[in-house]
């Protein structure tokens, strides 16, 4: 072999390989760049869901009460995931995008809740008789949906039809006088629901 032909065939391997290993660089920019696109929508998908969810949340009781409240997603785990950390005495929970059928009453629409109503929703959720202080209040501004008026731990799950609450603000923990308040829903005065159960609440129609 004339060392011509041997040059020639070294210069011709060193060619492939440096093919080879800029093919495979390019590979793994590609990888890299996939990798990374995926995680800045990642990213954006994360932030919007946040700014929906607070956006949510807020939308349920006046402005001076919802922007300096703790805000929790309850719909994700039992305690709930808190989304921001409010500094006065009121929880407020976003809209739930959950299939309906999967969720409960009080989870559907937003919601903001004082303290009191807060214990008072936890027993709720526990099947427990609330032991609360005093009354509460919770706001439910932007309306949602409710499965029985008159059960309260109906779901759509359960067979129930879910009902169409529109703009309305609750009270909690006070027994109400049943010969002035009715049990069925009243478009423009208060109302009790789950009368008769511990869990019984007025509902005030707002605007």
């Amino acid at each position: 072999m004339s060392l011509r032909y041997l040059a020639l065939l070294i210069i011709a391997t060193l060619l492939v390989v440096f093919a080879i290993m800029s093919l495979a660089q390019s590979r793994d920019d590609s990888a890299q760049e996939r990798l990374e696109r995926t995680e800045h929508l990642a990213d954006r998908h994360k932030q919007a869901r946040l700014e929906f969810q607070l956006k949510s949340a807020m939308s349920a009781a006046p402005a001076g009460v919802s922007k300096d409240a703790t805000i929790v997603d309850f719909s994700m785990r039992t305690d709930g995931e808190v989304l921001q950390k409010g500094t006065n005495q009121w929880t407020c929970m976003p809209e739930d995008v959950r299939p309906r059928e999967s969720s409960s009453p009080l989870d559907d629409g937003p919601i903001c809740m004082d303290k009191n109503a807060t214990q008072w929703r936890k027993a709720w959720k526990s099947h427990i008789v609330p032991t609360i202080s005093g009354p509460g209040l919770i706001y439910v501004l932007d309306g949602g949906f409710t499965a029985s008026y008159a059960d309260p731990f109906a779901t759509a799950r359960s067979g129930a039809r879910s009902v169409h609450e529109p703009s309305h603000v609750m009270l909690v923990g006070v027994k109400f006088d049943h010969g002035v308040y009715s049990s069925s829903p009243k478009p423009n005065e208060p109302w009790i629901m789950w009368a008769g159960t511990p869990y019984e609440c007025l509902i005030i129609p707002s605007k």
